[in-house]
C-alpha cells in the first residue's frame, strides 16, 4: 500500500513537472503568436489613405506624363514619388483571368469582387508607402490607362489626368527611346495606329468617368501657356495654386506667368 502511494505520488509530480514545463514553453510561444497577429492584423487592415486624396496621372508612353508628375511634385500639398512599375503588371494579371481560371474562381467566391478589392488594396497600399505622408497623393504609370475605366471602378472618389500629346511625337520619342518593340522605326504608320487606338480608347474612358472625375491636358497646350495649363489642372484637382506657385523658385514663377 505504501508503495503503491509512493508511485501515484511520483507519477503525480511528474505529470506537474511536465505541466510547469509545457505551461513555460507555452507562454512565450502565447505572447509571440499574439504580437506576429497584432503585426498582421496592422499590416492588413492598418490606416490606408482615402481614395479621394488620389491623383492618377496617365496616358501613353512619351506623351509628357512625367513632367507632370514633377510639377505635382512640386506642389507642398502633393506627393508623388517614383513611378512604381507594378501597378500595370497587376492589372495586366487580374484582365487576364480567362476560361478555366475564372469559372473555378467564380465558383470559390472570389471573382470578381474579392479579386478586385484585393487589386484596389494593393494599388493604395504601394502608394501609401512610396514616400512621406501629404494631403494629396500622386501615382503616375502611363500605360495603366489602358485600363482607365477598371482603374475608374475601382476607386470612384479618386482623380485622374490623362495627358495627350501629338502622336507624330509620340511615336519618334518612343522609337528613339527604344522600350517599346511595338515602335519601330521602319514603320511609323503602323506606330501611329497603334497610338491613335489607345488614345482614342482612353479618351473614351475618360469622357464615360466624367469631368468631375477625368481632365483630359493636351502637352503641348502644357508647354506653350504652363501658367493657363496649370491652373486648369490645379482647378480640377481642387488645390490650392496659390501654395504651387509659392513653392516655385522666384524665376520659374516670372517665367510661367509670361
Amino acid at each position: 500500500m505504501f508503495d503503491a502511494l509512493v508511485r501515484l505520488t511520483g507519477i503525480f509530480r511528474y505529470l506537474v513537472n511536465a505541466f510547469v514545463f509545457c505551461l513555460g514553453m507555452l507562454v512565450p510561444y502565447t505572447i509571440y503568436y499574439s504580437k506576429r497577429d497584432s503585426e498582421a492584423q496592422t499590416f492588413f487592415h492598418g490606416n490606408t489613405i482615402d481614395p479621394a486624396r488620389v491623383i492618377f496621372v496617365g496616358g501613353h508612353e512619351s506623351s509628357g506624363t512625367g513632367l507632370v508628375r514633377v510639377m505635382l511634385d512640386a506642389h507642398p500639398l502633393i506627393r508623388c514619388g517614383a513611378e512604381p512599375m507594378v501597378t500595370l503588371e497587376l492589372l495586366h494579371l487580374r484582365h487576364s483571368m480567362q476560361g478555366l481560371r475564372r469559372k473555378r474562381a467564380i465558383k470559390a467566391g472570389v471573382y470578381p469582387e474579392a479579386y478586385d478589392q484585393a487589386v484596389a488594396s494593393f494599388i493604395l497600399k504601394i502608394i501609401e508607402k512610396m514616400g512621406p505622408s501629404a494631403p494629396y497623393l500622386c501615382h503616375k504609370q502611363p500605360m495603366t490607362f489602358n485600363y482607365l475605366g477598371y482603374l475608374g471602378y475601382l476607386f470612384p472618389s479618386a482623380k485622374f489626368v490623362h495627358i495627350v500629346r501629338d502622336g507624330r511625337a509620340v511615336v519618334a520619342s518612343s522609337v528613339e527611346r527604344g522600350f517599346n518593340p511595338q515602335f519601330k522605326r521602319d514603320r511609323p504608320l503602323e506606330g501611329l495606329r497603334i497610338w491613335e487606338e489607345t488614345v482614342t480608347s482612353i479618351i473614351r474612358d475618360c469622357q464615360d468617368l466624367g469631368p468631375q472625375k477625368c481632365f483630359t491636358m493636351r502637352y503641348e497646350n502644357l508647354v506653350m501657356n504652363p501658367k493657363e495649363e496649370t491652373t486648369k489642372l490645379f482647378a480640377f484637382g481642387t488645390f490650392i495654386l496659390e501654395a504651387f506657385f509659392a513653392a516655385l523658385p522666384e524665376t520659374t514663377y516670372q517665367a510661367m506667368a509670361q
